[in-house]
């Protein structure tokens, strides 16, 4: 997929699916483990559930996964 030929709706979508992994842990302090993992998320929920931090259990089962995964 060429990103830089994209435009609108497509490039969000393409934007959706990229993510960063920072080398100096720039977590949000006042946030939990839980919750920073889940940031990458509130892309694909509705404002209200991304508002009260209403993360749906699938979600919640897989970051489980990754954070042990990775030693979390």
């Amino acid at each position: 997929m060429e990103l830089t030929r994209l435009r609108g709706s497509d490039l969000r979508m393409a934007r959706r699916r990229i993510g960063m992994i920072f080398q100096s842990f720039n977590l949000v302090d006042r946030l939990t483990v839980m919750e920073n993992v889940q940031s990458g998320r509130l892309g694909y929920l509705p404002l209200w559930r991304a508002a009260f931090r209403r993360y749906p259990r699938e979600d919640i089962r897989r970051a489980y996964e990754l954070m042990e995964r990775v030693g979390i």
